[in-house]
C-alpha cells in the first residue's frame, strides 16, 4: 500500500525537507526497519531525490523547529508519520503522542491531525477492500 498525492506539483511543497523529516523519524524509532526505510526510499525516488545522500546527512535529531514549512508540507509529513506508525498494524498511544508533538511544532492543529488519521484509516480500509476483491473474497 502506498499513499500517492500530487505534492510535487505544488509550488509550496518542499520535497527535500519532507524526506529529511521522514528519514529522521525512521532513524529515531528503534523499532523501525526495512519496511519503513523502503517507504521513505520510494518517496525519495518519487521526488527524484538521492536517498543515500539524504539518509547519510540527516540524523535522528533533525528537527522541524524554526524551519519554514508550508501547510502542504506539514500535513504531508503528518500523514506519512501516521502511515509509518501504522505499518506494523498498530498505531500506539506513544506513536500518536509523537505525531501530535510533530504537529504542534509545525503549527498543525489536533483537529487537522485527527482528520488526517481518518483519511489514512479510510485509505487503509479501501486498500483492504481492494485486496479482498482481487482475491475473490468479496
Amino acid at each position: 500500500m502506498n499513499i500517492e498525492f500530487a505534492e510535487h506539483r505544488h509550488k509550496d511543497f518542499n520535497a527535500e525537507l519532507y524526506i529529511r523529516i521522514l528519514v529522521s523519524i525512521v532513524k529515531a524509532d528503534r523499532d523501525n526497519g526495512i519496511v519503513e526505510f523502503d517507504f521513505v526510499r520510494r518517496r525519495a525516488e518519487h521526488f527524484a531525490l538521492d536517498m543515500k545522500e539524504l539518509w547519510e546527512s540527516t540524523g535522528k535529531n533533525f528537527s522541524v523547529n524554526a524551519l519554514p514549512l508550508s501547510r502542504l508540507t506539514a500535513l504531508s509529513i503528518i500523514r506519512d508519520c501516521i502511515y509509518l506508525a501504522n505499518m506494523d498494524g498498530s498505531y500506539s498511544l506513544g506513536e500518536k503522542e509523537k505525531v501530535y508533538s510533530y504537529a504542534e511544532k509545525m503549527d498543525v492543529t489536533r483537529t487537522d491531525v485527527d482528520q488526517v488519521e481518518g483519511m489514512v484509516n479510510s485509505y487503509k480500509d479501501l486498500h483492504a477492500s481492494w485486496e479482498q476483491l482481487v482475491a475473490g473474497n468479496n
